[in-house]
């Protein structure tokens, strides 16, 4: 294959890979490549770097020998999973875990509603996702969809990007299990385990979870994590306005969660565990 054709072949993949994300500065920001650099690579004018290369491939979790193949072959390889496969592998997980998943669905029944999900961001560092999150149940099954987002206006984070989650909730032994994939890259699987203490009106939840970071190497992170109840009716649109990054000075969100969520370990403790509330 001619180099010529190589330059294409990667400019064509990168677009299609681009597609997946709100635009082609988040890609940069989130990979640590110069916009004007990214561009070049975008219009097929010359190939990255061995570094930066790596950098893409293990951004986007492809191999530098897929990256460079023919485009028609690259995207039927690279694609969201269709509807009708993603409902077929549902269909076959629900199936198989059917027991674990369906045994405790009337214990799950009192957190059916929608959460605020407070955590420590790893790619924005110094900043404290609000994200969004909605628990109900379908046939006895009890799921979650989790939407995180970085507004328009915080241009210094690369503003405009929204990534959602979908995934199912487990309680046992009077823990809430949740296991969640973000499901058009398929480029990771985080769980999160929260610890409910039962009380009557329990409004927060803290817990622990454990992801795959969004930056370049996708380290895996563990980190403290709570859940503030909003309610099982609630104005959807007007609460996700006020999911975004926030510093973890602002005042927007309450000193006690800010406290909470630090992912400090006295000496005593050598573990991370859930905050007390």
């Amino acid at each position: 294959m001619s180099t010529r054709q190589v330059k294409q072949n990667f400019s064509a993949n990168l677009q299609h890979l681009c597609h997946f994300y709100s635009s082609a500065s988040e890609v940069c920001r989130k990979i640590g490549i110069n916009r004007q650099q990214f561009n070049r690579y975008l219009h097929g004018e010359c190939l990255p770097s061995f570094s930066n290369m790596k950098k893409i491939c293990d951004f986007f979790g492809v191999e530098s020998e897929e990256i460079t193949i023919d485009n028609h072959d690259f995207c039927k390889k690279i694609s969201p999973v269709k509807a009708d496969d993603s409902e077929d592998a549902t269909a076959k997980l629900v199936k198989r875990m059917h027991p674990v998943i369906t045994n405790h669905g009337e214990s799950l029944q009192r957190f059916v509603g929608y959460y605020y999900r407070y955590f420590i961001s790893h790619g924005y560092p110094g900043h404290i996702y609000r994200s969004f999150n909605h628990i109900y149940q379908e046939d006895g099954v009890t799921y979650l969809k989790h939407i995180e987002r970085v507004r328009k206006t915080d241009v210094s984070l690369g503003g405009g990007s929204s990534v959602k989650y979908d995934g199912v909730v487990i309680m046992m032994a009077n823990r809430i299990f949740i296991v969640e994939t973000e499901p058009f890259l398929n480029a990771t699987v985080s769980e999160t385990i929260l610890a409910p203490n039962n009380r009557p009106s329990e409004h927060y939840i803290p817990g622990l979870q454990l992801y795959a970071s969004a930056c370049s190497n996708h380290y895996p992170v563990a980190a403290r994590v709570i859940f503030e109840f909003l309610g099982k009716n609630i104005n959807v649109r007007e609460a996700m306005r006020k999911c975004r990054l926030v510093h973890h000075e602002e005042d927007d969100i309450p000193l006690s969660i800010r406290e909470a969520i630090k992912n400090t370990i006295s000496p005593s403790d050598m573990l991370l565990h859930p905050a007390k509330l």
